[in-house]
């Protein structure tokens, strides 16, 4: 929980950097999301 809030943020950074390819943001975001369960 502590981890998710600073690389949500960096993330959201990446996502607003890429709106114009949203598809693959979502992507990056979901895969980054699946390896942090993972950990």
């Amino acid at each position: 929980m502590l981890t998710k809030v600073p690389v949500s943020k960096v993330y959201y950074r990446i996502f607003i950097k890429t709106s114009g390819n949203s598809v693959k943001s979502f992507y990056l975001l979901k895969e980054t999301f699946t390896i942090l369960r993972d950990l």
